[in-house]
């Protein structure tokens, strides 16, 4: 019997191990740590887990070139089943209450987490796309090293 229920155990150990869902992440680098006003960058990923819900996170790299509290984007997330959604989000580089910068300081430049979509399933594997636009009013954003997305396993 103690066989029987380690071998149980095993398994199903096994089982949960093999069904762990990993992040998915990608990066856009920008020529120049420059970003045009209407240089779209786009994003795609391959959903093969419908059962998971994930955490979609914008990560910006900017040096102190980047002269602005926060990075206005227009996101457009096109699901696998065809299914179109769009935020607006301020991507929050410096602290509105004394202007330092937010996020991990790396050697010359800060790596910047925001929020964009949160607890989403796919009903459909397949191909997720993205494409985001800089709403700055400048035509030339200085400073921005990379654009990245991160889906993350919601918690």
């Amino acid at each position: 019997m103690k066989k029987f229920l380690i071998l149980v155990s095993l398994f199903t150990f096994l089982i949960v191990g093999c069904r762990k869902t990993e992040n998915l992440i990608s990066f856009h680098y920008f020529d120049k740590d420059i970003w045009k006003r209407f240089d779209f960058v786009q994003f795609s990923f391959n959903i093969k887990d419908t059962e998971t819900e994930w955490d979609v996170w914008i990560i910006v790299e900017h040096t102190p070139a980047f002269e602005g509290r926060s990075l206005p984007l227009s996101i457009e997330m096109i699901t696998p089943s065809g299914d179109s959604r769009i935020l607006d989000l301020e991507a929050y580089l410096r602290s509105t209450k004394d202007g330092n910068y937010l996020g991990e300081a790396k050697e010359d430049y800060y790596v910047v987490k925001t929020l964009s979509f949160q607890g989403i399933r796919f009903n459909e594997k397949g191909i997720c796309k993205f494409e985001i636009e800089n709403y700055n009013h400048k035509y030339y954003t200085q400073g921005v090293k990379t654009l990245g997305i991160e889906f993350k396993r919601a918690e």
